[in-house]
């Protein structure tokens, strides 16, 4: 902490200045007070940009649940997805709410409105992933959305042997697809 001529904390170490950066709005909503300006230095934290691809090799699959509603499943999977994407990697991001929230939230899509979703890969064994996927607006970020449809999967796949594995049957295929960028 730099000390001002009159006694008080002044806050005048730069950014980056010894790898601290100064908070001016703290990610905590918390603040001091003691008459002073005072703001607590926290480390700042770098991190390198992926390489490029010359080419995809095997999914890495990421999953991202809780029983609890309201908690960010949506968003974050949006924002994570898009990221990724941003820097050049496909993605694909797989609906399994049956009300549709992640593909209501990438774009312009009404849930009630689609003919093919998680519910037909699941069900039918005719349908594939490539019949199923959409583009979005961000490039290599796809999605196969989900409707309402879905929440009938559960009754019909009650009696299935290894139901818990469909979804990753279903989708193994395009996971190892490699293609040049």
């Amino acid at each position: 902490m730099n000390w001002s001529e009159n006694g008080e904390a002044a806050n005048t170490a730069p950014v980056g200045e010894e790898g601290f950066a100064d908070p001016v709005s703290n990610p905590w909503g918390t603040t001091r007070n003691t008459g002073a300006d005072l703001h607590t230095k926290r480390p700042v934290r770098t991190y390198p940009e992926p390489a490029p691809l010359d080419e995809h090799g095997p999914a890495r699959i990421v999953a991202l649940c809780n029983q609890k509603g309201g908690v960010g499943k949506t968003t974050t999977t949006i924002n994570l997805g898009a990221a990724i994407a941003e820097y050049g990697r496909r993605v694909l991001l797989v609906d399994f709410d049956p009300q549709g929230a992640l593909s209501v939230g990438l774009g312009r899509l009404d849930p009630r409105e689609l003919d093919l979703t998680v519910y037909n890969l699941l069900m039918q064994r005719d349908v594939t992933v490539e019949d199923v996927l959409l583009k979005t607006d961000i490039d290599g970020l796809d999605l196969i959305p989900s409707n309402i449809d879905l929440s009938a999967a559960e009754v019909q796949l009650v009696g299935e042997v290894a139901r818990e594995q469909m979804l990753g049957r279903a989708l193994r295929p395009s996971s190892t697809t490699t293609t040049s960028s």
